[in-house]
C-alpha cells in the first residue's frame, strides 16, 4: 500500500439555517479503498456512508436526524446536533487514520473485498 496524503473530516455550521455539515472530502488514491469501490462498483462517497452507519451502530450513536448526501468523491450529511456531528467526525477521522479501524467496519459492513 502506497502513502497518500489525509484530509480529514470537518463539521461546519451553516449560516442559513444553522444545521451542521458533516463532510470529508475526497480522497487520495488509498489503495484499499480503491479496490472496495471497484470491486462494488459504488462511488467512494456511498462507501463512506455505508462505514460510517456501520461505525454509530458499533458505537450505539443515533443517526436518525442525520440527513445523508454522498456527493460522488465526496461525503456529505446534515444534522441540527453539534454534538452528533463531532462524534460523526471522530468516526470518519478513525476510518482515515487507522487501517485496523477501516479494515474491521469493513468486514462488519459485509462489503465484499479480496485484501490480504
Amino acid at each position: 500500500m502506497k502513502n497518500y496524503n489525509l484530509y480529514k473530516c470537518k463539521v461546519e455550521r451553516s449560516s442559513i439555517n444553522g444545521n451542521y455539515t458533516v463532510w470529508l472530502p475526497e480522497q487520495e488514491d488509498n489503495d484499499f479503498v480503491q479496490m472496495i469501490v471497484d470491486n462494488n462498483s459504488f462511488s467512494h462517497g456511498t462507501f463512506w456512508e455505508r462505514l460510517v452507519k456501520v461505525s454509530a451502530n458499533e458505537f450505539g450513536l443515533d443517526i436518525s436526524e442525520v440527513y445523508f448526501a454522498p456527493e460522488a468523491d465526496v461525503f456529505v450529511s446534515y444534522t441540527s446536533s453539534f454534538q452528533l456531528a463531532k462524534e460523526m467526525e471522530t468516526i470518519f477521522n478513525n476510518l482515515i487514520t487507522n487501517f485496523e479501524f477501516l479494515r474491521r467496519m469493513v468486514i462488519i459492513s459485509g462489503i465484499q473485498y479480496n485484501y490480504n
